[in-house]
């Protein structure tokens, strides 16, 4: 599975589960060679919205935690703001190699 990581700036940090390595992050517009568990994906703050959107409609999810501003609520917040219209697919990990998925946030 891939999933947004991370928002750092205008960076949008993309990591996978282990059994998509290799992966063409070009396919999402990220930069990272297929052997890398990770890309970037650049945008602005203009587009921080359809880039998420985007990476939504392509099946990646969002990390959600506890504590901190993770990238799932990210997206509500810009959901509530107007700047991105939908559901989404959330992901957390209770351990190493260990994740569970929420549909349809």
């Amino acid at each position: 599975m891939i999933y947004v990581a991370d928002i750092q700036g205008t960076g949008l940090v993309l990591m996978t589960t282990c059994e998509d390595v290799p992966f063409d992050w070009a396919s999402l517009g990220a930069s990272g060679s297929p052997e890398e568990r990770g890309g970037v994906l650049m945008t602005s703050p203009e587009q921080l919205g359809a880039s998420l959107e985007r990476l939504r409609d392509a099946g990646v999810l969002f990390l959600e935690t506890l504590a901190g501003w993770p990238p799932a609520a990210v997206f509500e917040d810009l959901r509530e703001k107007g700047r991105v219209h939908g559901p989404f697919d959330a992901i957390s990990f209770s351990g190493p190699g260990l994740w569970s998925v929420r549909r349809g946030r």
